[in-house]
């Protein structure tokens, strides 16, 4: 899958909850960790956990942004949790 097969999946408090993570982003020192839903074109939807930190090489600013697919692990964690 490329970045082109994906598309950002909003909510009804999607610019709400990036406003936080911005806030969060600069109150953190240039660290944030945060879980997003997205949607394929076909209609899939994924759920990603986020890592974005700021760093400096060289005194140029730059962003670091790990994105991991947690779909299949939630549902998981959820299966178990309705089985205890």
């Amino acid at each position: 899958m490329s970045m082109n097969d994906i598309s950002y999946f909003p909510d009804e408090d999607a610019h709400k909850k990036l406003k936080q993570v911005f806030d969060e982003f600069v109150k953190n020192d240039g660290r944030v960790r945060f879980e997003y839903w997205y949607q394929s074109k076909s209609g899939k939807k994924f759920l990603w956990d986020i890592k974005m930190r700021a760093a400096y090489l060289n005194s140029n600013p730059y962003s670091i942004i790990i994105a991991r697919d947690i779909t299949e692990k939630k549902k998981l964690e959820e299966q178990l949790k309705q089985s205890e």
